[in-house]
C-alpha cells in the first residue's frame, strides 16, 4: 500500500501518512484528502479523459470515482490453504480467464474506440503478486527440471543488525509448536523451485500481456503521439538473504523495472543502472503530457536526466522506522533500534558484504563516501 500511496500521489510516506503494508487506516484518509490528490485528478483538470482497470490503486479501495471510464476490477483466484497464498499456485481452472486478461482485453478495446480528447489510461496488471494462478502456457515455458533457483548463503544474516534479522524473518507462521518464517516454510517444504517456477511464469505472463496491449497500440492510430511507462510497485525476495516476501529494504524487494517510451520526447534505446524513485512517476508522467507540474509533487520529471544527476539524486526506501538510501553504487540503511547497512552494489551487487559489520555502526553515514 505505501508504494503504491507515494506512486499515484507523488508524495513521500511521511507526508502521506501510509508508511507500512497494512496501513489501511491511513490509505483511507490519503483517498479522502480535500488538499492532496491522485495522479489521475491532475489529468482530469487538464482536460483528459481518464481510463482505468486493473490494481492500480490499492484493491480494498474503491476508486471508481476517480476515472472517467472504469472496468471493476476482478481479483485473481485465492484459495490460501493452510499457509496463505505462498502455496497458492497452479494452472487456472479449464475456462477460467485470467483477471490479467480481462485487463488487456479492456485496454486492447480502449485502443481500437476513438477518442474526442486526450485521454490518460492506467491498467493494473495484479501478476506476480500472489497467488501465482495462471494458464498451463505460463508454466510450460519455464520447465520445472530447468528452473534455476536464487543463490542463497546460508550465513547471509550473520553480519546484519538485529533489526535487520528481525525484517528478513519477517512475517512469521506459528502452528502452535513454534514459530517459522515463509522462507523456512518454503524449504522445508522440498518445493522451492514449484514455487520459483509459479513466479517464473507469474512474470511471463504479464510480459505476455504487455506485449499484446503494446501490439495493439502499435496498430492503432494513437501508436505515434501515445507515450508508455511501464513500472512496477516492488521486487520479490525467493529466498535471498533467507528472506521470502516484498518487506526488506534490499535491492530485490525494491528494484523495479521503469521503462519509458515517448516518440519525440525520448530518445529510443537510451538506459542507465542507476537509481530513480517512483516519487518522480507522477511528476514523469505529467510532464509527458504538457500539465504544469503540480506543487504537491515532492519527486523530479525524469525527462531530461543524465547518469550524472542521476548519481547525485538519492532514492529512498521506507519500511516503518526503517530508512533505506540509494545513491550511485551504494545503498545504506539505518534501523529504528540504530543499527546500519551499507553495500557498495558494485562489487557486491547481492548484498553480501555488509561493510558496517556486525556491530552496523557507522560515524558520518553517506557524507564521507565518494
Amino acid at each position: 500500500i505505501a508504494s503504491r500511496a507515494s506512486a499515484m500521489w507523488g508524495l513521500r510516506p511521511e507526508t502521506t501518512k501510509v508508511q507500512e503494508t497494512d496501513d489501511t487506516a491511513a490509505y483511507g484518509e490519503l483517498m479522502k484528502s480535500p488538499t492532496l490528490f491522485p495522479l489521475p485528478h491532475f489529468f482530469s483538470q487538464a482536460g483528459y479523459e481518464t481510463i482505468s482497470t486493473g490494481k492500480v490503486f490499492h484493491w480494498a479501495m474503491g476508486t471508481k470515482r476517480l476515472w472517467d471510464v472504469f472496468l471493476p476490477y476482478k481479483d485473481s483466484p485465492v484459495t490460501f490453504g493452510d499457509h496463505g497464498t505462498l502455496f497458492d499456485y497452479g494452472v487456472l481452472a479449464p475456462g477460467e480467464v485470467h483477471a490479467d486478461q480481462i485487463s488487456a482485453d479492456f485496454a486492447i478495446e480502449q485502443l481500437q474506440s476513438a477518442h474526442t480528447k486526450p485521454w490518460f489510461m492506467a491498467i493494473g496488471l495484479y501478476q506476480p503478486h500472489v497467488p501465482w494462478r495462471l494458464p498451463q502456457w505460463a508454466f510450460d515455458l519455464h520447465p520445472i527440471d530447468k528452473v534455476v533457483l536464487p543463490e542463497v548463503r546460508q550465513d547471509d544474516l550473520d553480519d546484519i543488525p538485529p533489526a535487520g534479522v528481525e525484517l528478513a524473518r519477517f512475517p512469521v507462521v506459528d502452528f502452535g509448536s513454534g514459530e517459522v518464517t515463509q522462507n523456512e516454510l518454503v524449504m522445508n517444504s522440498g518445493l522451492w523451485p514449484q514455487h520459483v517456477q509459479a513466479y517464473l511464469a507469474a512474470c511471463s505472463h504479464t510480459d505476455a500481456m504487455v506485449g499484446q496491449i503494446l501490439d495493439a497500440l502499435d496498430a492503432s492510430p494513437y501508436a505515434d503521439n501515445t507515450a508508455v511507462v511501464l513500472w512496477s510497485d516492488h521486487g520479490f525476495h525467493l529466498g535471498e538473504k533467507l528472506h521470502w516476501h516484498k518487506m526488506a529494504l534490499w535491492e530485490h524487494a525494491n528494484r523495479i523495472p521503469l521503462l519509458i517510451r515517448a516518440p519525440g520526447r525520448v530518445e529510443a534505446g537510451g538506459s542507465f543502472d542507476l537509481p530513480v524513485s517512483l516519487l518522480d512517476l507522477a511528476p514523469t508522467l505529467t510532464d509527458l503530457a504538457g500539465i504544469a507540474q503540480p506543487a504537491q509533487f515532492e519527486g523530479a520529471s525524469l525527462l531530461g536526466i543524465t547518469p550524472e544527476i542521476a548519481a547525485r539524486r538519492p532514492a529512498e526506501m521506507r519500511w516503518g522506522d526503517a530508512v533505506s538510501t540509494r545513491i550511485g553504487k551504494w545503498r545504506w540503511t539505518r534501523y529504528a533500534d540504530g543499527g546500519e547497512e551499507l553495500y557498495d552494489l558494485s562489487v557486491d551487487p547481492r548484498e553480501y558484504n555488509n561493510l558496517l559489520g556486525r556491530t552496523g555502526r557507522h560515524e558520518g553515514g553517506l557524507a564521507t563516501l565518494t
